[in-house]
């Protein structure tokens, strides 16, 4: 069972007000932890993953790997992550490089450059972070009655996203901005192997496997070529481009920083939250899962 694995969730050393998705405070409570329900999940004997793993949500609804952008564990990202929970989802959340929020992206950048396990540079070649995410897809299917596994990558994990799509226990794809690899001249590169990619258009030609890839229509750092690459592995891919009307050739992260920036204007607000119902609703048709009553 899930919750075999699951222990209680540890302090951190910093306290962030105001994250998206949290409980609301009693007047006169003390500053808010962000990782506040978020419980670490114990590594199993065997497991090829060496970084810390959390998870948030109902053990028993199905199961989405969410990885986190180049910032980490950033409050941001844990207030998606919250939400999707929200919305009838058991999220793992793989801390992959970087912090808890306790580092600016500069420092986390840093740290993403440097990591043996993340080649940020080379195309036409698979990143060796994925073979360990792999494994964790397998593990959490495992947990879930063997059941099928969404994956949702961004930026930094965009690629990873799709070179888990490989996996046969991974039934659908999200690559939000996918972002690497970071290289002049190669917007079309995905950051995948030639056996990865034959793979990943085999389980899309069968219907085992479908992908949908986000992005902002002026993202310098998530070409529209790179979308147009992952479109062409295979039937069953899905682009989702934000136009660049009321947008800045700045934004980049279309379910994590972009909605907050954007949240008191309109059409962008509503413009973002159709990104993220869609993300929502691509994985529940993936999952075969059932919308909760979120009116309560």
């Amino acid at each position: 069972m899930v919750q075999d694995f699951v222990r209680e969730a540890p302090s951190v050393e910093l306290r962030v007000p105001g994250v998206p998705g949290t409980p609301p405070r009693a007047e006169g409570d003390g500053p808010l932890d962000p990782m506040t329900g978020i419980q670490p999940v114990e590594r199993p004997r065997g497991a090829t993953w060496t970084w810390p793993v959390y998870r948030t949500g109902d053990a028993q609804d199905p199961p989405v790997i969410v990885m986190h952008e180049i910032s980490g564990m950033s409050p941001t990202y844990i207030g998606y992550c919250r939400a999707l929970a929200a919305r009838g989802f058991h999220v793992w959340m793989p801390h992959i490089v970087g912090p808890t929020p306790t580092a600016g992206t500069v420092r986390a950048a840093v740290r993403v450059c440097i990591s043996r396990e993340i080649d940020v540079l080379r195309s036409g070649r698979t990143s060796r972070v994925v073979a360990p995410l792999r494994d964790l897809a397998r593990h959490v299917s495992g947990l879930h009655g063997g059941g099928r596994v969404g994956v949702v990558g961004m930026c930094l994990t965009g690629g990873f996203a799709l070179a888990m799509a490989t996996e046969p226990a991974v039934s659908g794809a999200v690559a939000a901005q996918p972002a690497l690899p970071f290289r002049p001249f190669v917007g079309r590169a995905l950051g995948l192997s030639p056996a990865d990619a034959q793979a990943i258009g085999e389980r899309l030609e069968d219907g085992e496997v479908a992908i949908l890839c986000t992005r902002f229509a002026r993202d310098a750092l998530s070409p529209h070529q790179r979308c147009a690459a992952v479109q062409d592995l295979g039937p069953g891919v899905e682009i989702d481009e934000i136009p660049a009307a009321g947008f800045s050739f700045l934004d980049h992260s279309v379910l994590t920083v972009a909605p907050g920036k954007y949240r008191d204007r309109q059409p962008q607000a509503a413009r973002l939250q159709e990104s993220a119902d869609r993300v929502t609703d691509f994985l529940r048709s993936r999952l075969g899962a059932v919308a909760p009553n979120e009116n309560g």
